[in-house]
C-alpha cells in the first residue's frame, strides 16, 4: 500500500508536466499572434485582430504553475521518509483540482479566442469590416 499511492501521483505527475510543457510551448507560439493577414495596425479594439498580450502572460504563468506542481509532486512522492503521510496525498489532491479549475479557466479563455476567429472566418471577406487604411485583411486561420 505504501506505493500504492505513490506510484499513482508519480504517474499523474508525469502526465501533468507533459500537458504543462505543451502548454508552454503552445503559449509561446501564439503570444501576440494577429488573426488576419496583414496584421491590424489602426487604431480601435486590437483584442478582435490579435491575441492580446493579457490573455498570453497568464496561459504562460498558468502554464508554468502547472509544471511547477508536477516537478514538485515528482520531487516529493517517491520520498520513502514521508511513509503513509495522508497529509501529502491531501495537498496534491487540493493542488491538483486547484489547477485542474486553472487549466478549465484558460481553456474557456482560448476557447473564446477560437470562436472569435471561427466568427471572423463566416464574415464575407468583401465585408469593410475586413479593410483598414486601404488594406484588406483575410483571416488567418492557421
Amino acid at each position: 500500500m505504501a506505493w500504492g499511492y505513490r506510484a499513482v501521483l508519480i504517474a499523474l505527475a508525469v502526465v501533468e508536466l507533459g500537458l504543462g510543457l505543451l502548454l508552454i510551448k503552445s503559449t509561446f507560439s501564439v503570444y501576440d499572434a494577429c488573426f488576419v493577414e496583414p496584421c491590424y495596425e489602426g487604431a480601435g479594439w486590437s483584442e478582435l485582430w490579435k491575441m492580446s498580450t493579457g490573455a498570453s502572460l497568464s496561459a504562460l504563468f498558468s502554464a508554468s504553475v502547472v509544471a511547477g506542481h508536477a516537478l514538485v509532486a515528482l520531487f516529493v512522492a517517491p520520498r520513502d521518509s514521508l511513509g503513509d503521510a495522508l497529509w501529502v496525498l491531501g495537498f496534491f489532491m487540493g493542488m491538483t483540482f486547484l489547477i485542474s479549475l486553472l487549466s478549465l479557466e484558460q481553456s474557456l479563455a482560448f476557447g473564446s479566442h477560437w470562436l472569435l476567429i471561427e466568427n471572423l472566418l463566416k464574415i464575407d471577406p468583401s465585408n469593410p469590416t475586413f479593410f483598414e487604411s486601404g488594406r484588406h485583411m483575410v483571416v488567418d486561420a492557421s
